[in-house]
């Protein structure tokens, strides 16, 4: 689930529907990375295991987003605004970082935060990027626990 919450003044709202944008949208966006891992501390022959064993990488990935937009109607004097569904899709750049402990099972118990950077702006349909920051980002947090299948190393 994406929204955009709510941090427009008036005035603000008045400029991005001049340039005919939407102020705010809710949604959802599915997305998929490939993301090579590197283990900051994975076990070694000859030493002790670490107890919890941290990772992180640096991906690609391709996002959908789809949406309900919603914009201010120009020069009416009850100052509604329009909603209406719109979707876009690229690419974004991944940043994962994590901890995992072992299980005395054939599973892992773990945490994981993503952060999704996607530089051209198109996740929430207004490009014109009156922000801080250009670029659309996402953050994603996740508790897991994890079955290996097959044969383990």
């Amino acid at each position: 689930m994406i929204n955009s919450g709510d941090h427009y003044n008036q005035e603000q709202i008045d400029l991005i529907a001049e340039s005919n944008q939407p102020h705010a949208f809710s949604g959802s966006v599915f997305y998929g990375d490939v993301m090579p891992i590197y283990h900051i501390n994975p076990n070694l022959s000859g030493y002790i295991p670490s107890l919890i064993k941290v990772y992180t990488g640096l991906g690609l990935g391709y996002f959908y987003s789809k949406r309900t937009d919603e914009k201010l109607i120009l020069n009416d004097t009850r100052r509604r605004t329009e909603s209406y569904p719109a979707s876009d899709a690229g690419v974004y750049i991944p940043f994962r970082i994590g901890a995992f402990k072992d299980l005395k099972s054939d599973a892992d118990i773990g945490f994981e935060a993503t952060f999704i950077y996607s530089p051209f702006s198109e996740l929430d349909g207004n490009d014109l990027q009156q922000k801080r920051i250009k670029a659309d980002m996402l953050m994603q947090f996740q508790f897991y626990y994890r079955i290996h299948l097959g044969y383990r190393y």
